[in-house]
């Protein structure tokens, strides 16, 4: 079997932490390859890509942005050193989220696994973070951690899709995380605003 690729976007920080613990986990399953991305905000008015990188256009001196990066680059590089599960490091300057969504499917990744400072309203609706976006925008699955689940139980996974367009949907990335947690598979299709599991 070929390794199943994990992208963990982090800043080195305790987030960072929890989704390695997770990635540890699947490891002892699976055969992982991890990825760790860092993604430096780019100041307002920089010329991006449409993947969301950061353009030099030779307009300005961005010294500093490069020397934040290098910075960061080996700031991660140590942390992950430290970490149970080694990667390779990737430290880039754009818009993080569409930096971090258009560098998993360039890189191909069968997993994303990252933290959220992300908060929950009265109705436990999900407000506003990097990681509602990429989970709403990416074609690949994401595990979102708001703390240490290093003994996190996966018994079931559920597929929200449209039963009908099946093939638009990858599942074999979500097997792949079934199989590993020995988890049952759920699919669930919005009916009418309500929900409803098939």
């Amino acid at each position: 079997d070929m390794k199943k690729k994990i992208l963990i976007p982090t800043d080195g920080g305790i987030l960072g932490d929890y989704a390695c613990s997770v990635a540890k986990r699947l490891n002892e399953k699976i055969d992982l390859e991890v990825i760790y991305l860092n993604v430096i905000h780019a100041p307002s008015g920089v010329v991006m890509n449409h993947e969301g990188e950061f353009i030099d256009d030779r307009e300005f001196d961005y010294t500093h942005i490069y020397k934040q990066q290098e910075q960061q680059k080996l700031a991660l590089t140590k942390w992950a050193r430290q970490k149970k599960i080694h990667g390779e490091v990737h430290v880039i300057i754009g818009d993080v989220n569409r930096a971090i969504t258009s560098f998993a499917k360039k890189m191909q990744v069968d997993l994303i696994i990252m933290g959220t400072h992300g908060i929950f309203n009265l109705k436990d609706s999900f407000i506003g973070s990097h990681t509602e976006y990429i989970t709403i925008h990416s074609e690949i699955p994401v595990i979102s951690l708001k703390c240490d689940r290093s003994e996190m139980l996966l018994d079931q996974i559920v597929v929200v899709s449209d039963i009908e367009q099946r093939e638009k949907h990858n599942l074999k990335r979500v097997k792949t995380i079934a199989e590993a947690f020995s988890s049952t598979l759920v699919s669930l299709k919005i009916v009418k605003g309500l929900p409803k599991t098939i």
